[in-house]
């Protein structure tokens, strides 16, 4: 657990979190009073819900989950995560740079994220085909979603 947030960024946090309130508090006297279409509400529901599922997945296909819990290595967390580089417009849109090029980040943790496909580029260029840095591509969100699925799956029946 995180200790709770001290000093200045203590009390930035407690007014993060009382302007939020205030806002869904306000959002919802604006849809109660009929200033705010519920329909409107509903429909803004359902974006919001649609990119948080998105984000969510996305932010769980980032590693393949296959650690046991203990601490992690620079190398260990390199295998557990995943690279999606091009071709493909779609990955661009689920997974921007820093999430396209996750495995990479966690190699190479001080890279900045504008540098990592041209830093992808010259690896597979230079590493032979077997190489573990090539085993940490794939090639889109479906595949990876299916494999932590049977992942899970397995574990589950393993643990139960």
């Amino acid at each position: 657990m995180r200790p709770k947030p001290e000093g200045e960024f203590g009390r930035d946090w407690a007014l993060q979190e009382a302007a939020a309130s205030l806002w869904a508090i306000a959002l919802l006297a604006m849809v109660a009073s009929g200033v705010v279409p519920l329909r409107d509400f509903l429909i803004f529901l359902g974006v919001v819900a649609g990119v948080m599922f998105l984000n969510q997945v996305r932010t769980l296909v980032a590693h393949l989950w296959e650690n046991d819990g203990d601490p992690m290595s620079v190398t260990a967390q390199f295998l557990d995560s995943v690279n999606v580089p091009p071709p493909g417009t779609l990955p661009e849109l689920w997974a921007p740079v820093g999430l396209r090029y996750h495995a990479l980040h966690h190699l190479l943790p001080g890279l900045p994220y504008h540098a990592l496909g041209t830093a992808h580029r010259r690896l597979c260029e230079e590493l032979e085909s077997g190489s573990a840095y090539h085993a940490s591509s794939h090639r889109g969100l479906t595949p990876l979603v299916r494999r932590l699925a049977a992942s899970t799956l397995t574990n589950r029946r393993i643990s139960a």
